[in-house]
């Protein structure tokens, strides 16, 4: 979605831009490849929703390398946001806490690709969302209002502590905080 900054509209553009240009990167990036048919991040095929394996060991490897290389491509974008859409990039917070209470579930085998993938593909939904409600508003007042109520959805996804002991699961976002059973 285009959005039109509430300041410094000639640079939202440039800055977004640069924060993509990181992430395409990393789609030729050894780590990605190694499990790029298996997992991703938004709109999954019906075979990576479906896929019932957990990761093996070198997938592991991969992932946690992935991890810390993406962290400078989220923090571009999360630069883009705070600095030319402030109330929005608290939801950019969220869909990164998300992430990593997926990755970590998975990583530790207590989840297949199946399930990452949907809670992915969950958590990326609400994320347009959001951004969708955020492009609606039409002031400061109510971009405030939103990234408070934005905050507090913040604070529940990092106070739901991921889930203890041994054993596969089956996760959902319930109101944005994983549940597992």
């Amino acid at each position: 979605m285009a959005l039109a900054a509430p300041s410094m509209a000639g640079t939202w553009a440039v800055d977004k831009a640069q924060a993509d240009q990181c992430y395409f990167s990393l789609e030729a990036d050894a780590n990605f490849q190694a499990f790029a048919p298996k997992l991703t991040f938004a709109d999954p095929t019906e075979a990576q929703l479906t896929d019932e394996s957990l990761p093996n060991d070198d997938e592991i490897a991969a992932i946690s390398a992935f991890r810390q290389n993406v962290q400078g491509c989220r923090d571009l974008m999360g630069r883009a946001y705070q600095t030319h859409h402030p109330a929005l990039s608290v939801a950019w917070d969220i869909r990164n806490a998300q992430a990593d209470l997926v990755y970590g579930i998975l990583l530790a085998r207590r989840i297949n690709y199946g399930n990452a993938n949907a809670l992915f593909d969950a958590s990326y939904d609400a994320f347009v969302a959001r951004t969708e409600d955020y492009a609606k508003l039409g002031s400061d007042r109510e971009r405030k209002a939103f990234a408070e109520k934005l905050a507090a959805v913040l604070a529940q996804v990092r106070n739901g502590a991921a889930p203890v002991g041994t054993g596969k699961l089956r996760c959902r976002w319930a109101d944005d905080v994983l549940a597992c059973n």
